[in-house]
């Protein structure tokens, strides 16, 4: 019966929202992470360079399967030219222990 098929569907732990996105039992979306393809890269890319970055809504519909919040992630996390990462330098050690002896107490006086 349609009763008995709804109660089912509601039990399962996660189903389809109506816009195909994964929802638990009480229609909360469940968080089902997934890597970026070197295509939405590529796209994220091309976008940055016509939009700036500025528009991340606008670079979001350009990417089309991420959306604005993930796009500025990872460009300023991942993507940006410029970016360095790993281990801080000897001459960086120095010079934060420098600033906060000078008072220099958060990152944003950094």
């Amino acid at each position: 019966t349609a009763a008995s098929a709804s109660a089912s569907s509601a039990s399962s732990t996660a189903a389809e929202g109506g816009d195909g996105e994964e929802v638990d039992e009480d229609g909360n979306k469940v968080n089902n992470p997934r890597r970026w393809t070197q295509e939405e890269d590529d796209k994220l890319r091309d976008a940055v360079k016509e939009f700036g970055e500025v528009n991340w809504k606008a670079i979001a519909e350009r990417v089309a399967s991420r959306n604005h919040v993930q796009c500025l992630q990872r460009w300023k996390k991942v993507l940006k030219p410029g970016l360095v990462k790993g281990q801080w330098s000897a001459q960086e050690d120095a010079m934060l222990v420098t600033l906060v002896s000078e008072g220099f107490k958060n990152w944003g006086q950094l």
